[in-house]
């Protein structure tokens, strides 16, 4: 089995020593399979927590400076009165919590647990600023995880000279491939108007949009809809600990001889449709867990459930439920096909929810894989699959489109469509795709 790219893990190091954290005296916590019982013994521990350290502050705090905290509280909550507008407040990416000896529970308290975003992405006003933010919602949804430079990349200048095929090959093209990225979900107005686009305001709301998208799909898939989208107990899900155990081989944990383990890219059970010991062109991205996350993220939690529900019972039938619900990222962002984006992400987001890092971010330091990098990997097969019209590569967006969007009209695995990408990098796949693309062309000969 060959592994082309693979991530070190610094499992010795992070291993934490309880693997059940126990609640009370006599309840272990992995044994639960209640949702709303673990969620309740989460409150309370935090609630513990909050007390304790509350107490402890309290004993340190002068009376006196408390009394002038007080009084300029007041003072500020007075010069406040009459304001007519407030910023909406910005969720701030979560730090990754340092090992204790306690297990470690997963922490995402600026999340929502709903079926909807918990945040201003589908208020009532259209305001320009609201409409900035929703395009940042739909960007991590379907377009990419991360934005490369975060703000920065608002005051990149279009390159007229940049070449779509050569997008992977350098940072500065990511960068420009990430920027026409971002104009097609913009508002109109937004579109090709690199005055409006440097603004820093409209920076700031993107990425405001693009961080509560990050932090309401890691609350989604590790607490609320996990169980359906990875058809396990909600317990296997709640420790990082017990994830790495449990999962590490799903998503590709390999042992060379003579090593310690790394993370493979492409050798991943998990983004397989049925497993053969190595990367497989036919069927990877094609595993029905990946539709199952990324129907959570657009219709909700109770679609996903919906959808183990009818597999399960079907007869072998996956074709998805439609949920009637008219506030849903679908239905919001009026989302009909799938995007190379969405299976990139869905793969990606499957990884990081069965791994040992707590936090949804780029790059986490349980296993020190690059998840960035891992998306860009991603959506080179999948681009270079379009545009050079591999069959595997289509037929995976056909699946796609036929399970999640079974109404839809349109989808990208038709073949007549030219998409951008690099044939560099990620070898391993692209060279899958030649020979299928040679066979093919024997066939027909």
């Amino acid at each position: 089995m060959s592994h082309p790219v693979v991530h070190s893990d610094s499992d010795s190091e992070d291993q934490l020593s309880d693997t059940g954290a126990v609640h009370g005296e006599n309840e272990d916590i992995s044994t639960i399979k209640d949702p709303k019982r673990l969620r309740e013994i989460i409150r309370q521990m935090q609630l513990e927590k909050n007390t304790r350290e509350s107490t402890s502050r309290s004993h340190l705090t002068d009376v006196t400076n408390l009394s002038d905290l007080q009084k300029r509280k007041r003072k500020k909550k007075k010069k406040d009165v009459g304001t007519t507008r407030k910023r909406p407040r910005v969720s701030r990416e979560p730090r990754s919590p340092a090992p204790s000896s306690d297990a470690q529970l997963d922490s995402d308290e600026h999340c929502s647990d709903s079926d909807s975003s918990d945040d201003d992405a589908h208020a009532d006003g259209d305001d320009d600023r609201t409409k900035i933010k929703r395009a940042g919602h739909l960007f991590v949804m379907n377009w990419g995880l991360w934005v490369k430079g975060n703000t920065h990349i608002f005051e990149e200048a279009f390159d007229p000279a940049y070449d779509e095929k050569q997008r992977f090959e350098t940072t500065a093209n990511k960068i420009q491939g990430q920027l026409r990225d971002i104009e097609k979900v913009l508002p109109d107005g937004y579109r090709g108007e690199k005055t409006k686009l440097g603004k820093a305001w409209v920076a700031r709301a993107f990425m405001s949009g693009a961080s509560l998208q990050r932090g309401n799909t890691s609350t989604r898939l590790r607490k609320v809809a996990g169980a359906s989208i990875f058809d396990c107990s909600p317990a296997d899900l709640l420790l990082s600990d017990v994830r790495r155990e449990k999962f590490r081989e799903q998503i590709g944990w390999y042992v060379k001889e003579g090593t310690s383990g790394a993370y493979s890219c492409l050798d991943v059970p998990i983004l397989h449709d049925g497993w053969n010991g190595e990367y497989d062109i036919a069927t990877c991205f094609l595993n029905r867990t990946l539709m199952r996350l990324y129907v959570a993220i657009i219709r909700g939690p109770s679609a996903a459930t919906a959808m183990l529900q009818q597999l399960r019972v079907g007869g072998g039938s996956d074709v998805v439920v439609t949920i009637q619900s008219g506030d849903n990222m679908e239905r919001i962002h009026g989302i009909d096909h799938t995007e190379p984006g969405a299976i990139a992400g869905s793969a990606v987001l499957a990884i990081w929810a069965l791994s040992a890092d707590t936090c949804l971010r780029s790059r986490d330091d349980h296993t020190n894989i690059d998840y960035d990098a891992l998306f860009d990997q991603y959506l080179e097969i999948l681009l270079v699959g379009l545009r050079n019209k591999v069959r595997s590569i289509l037929n995976v967006f056909r699946e796609w489109d036929r399970i999640v969007f079974p109404n839809s009209e349109f989808s990208l695995g038709s073949g007549n469509v030219q998409n951008n990408a690099s044939d560099g990098g990620n070898q391993k796949a692209l060279e899958a795709m030649r020979a299928e693309g040679e066979a093919d062309r024997d066939e027909e000969g």
